[in-house]
């Protein structure tokens, strides 16, 4: 792969097609989600799945789902909301 071109990511690509920029604690909250997904099934086959522990494992992933869905629905809503404001109303800039 080394010096071979697999394709252009542009500024406006970015800005555009993606919503990492207005969400980009999205991403975190997923990798958090595997890893406490993995945990509570570790516990499970450990304890059992009636323990103190996997219930507590269990809660996390359950918060890490709602914080997830939540942030799915805040950008699916207002995905450029800034960027849209900005346009709309520009502002000087002193040089």
């Amino acid at each position: 792969m080394r010096g071979d071109l697999i394709g252009i990511v542009s500024v406006a690509d970015i800005l555009f097609k993606s919503d990492f920029l207005t969400n980009p604690k999205l991403l975190l909250v997923e990798r958090a989600l595997q890893e406490a997904n993995a945990e509570a099934q570790a516990i499970a086959e450990k304890e059992g799945t009636e323990s103190d522990a996997f219930a507590a494992a269990w809660n996390k992933v359950r918060e890490l789902e709602a914080e997830k869905a939540y942030l799915q629905a805040g950008a699916a809503s207002q995905p450029f909301a800034d960027l849209d404001a900005a346009v709309a109303a520009p502002q000087p800039v002193a040089v």
